[in-house]
């Protein structure tokens, strides 16, 4: 639930600097947050949340 906050309240301050639709910084902030839950089989999760993140705020763009 932390990250979630921090993360969408990072992505709140990320969107006052750069346009960016804020429904995708929820995604990506929730995106974020059950990746990280998951992320305990021992897979380096610097690597896969951003990844995840960013490849589901992408297909969202594409797809919506």
């Amino acid at each position: 639930m932390a990250y979630f906050a921090i993360s969408l309240l990072a992505g709140t301050a990320f969107i006052q600097f750069v346009p960016f639709p804020y429904y995708l910084v929820v995604i990506g902030a929730a995106t974020a947050a059950i990746v990280e839950v998951f992320s305990i089989f021992g897979i380096d999760d610097n690597f896969t949340v951003g990844l995840i993140s960013a490849a589901t705020m992408y297909a969202i763009t594409i797809f919506i």
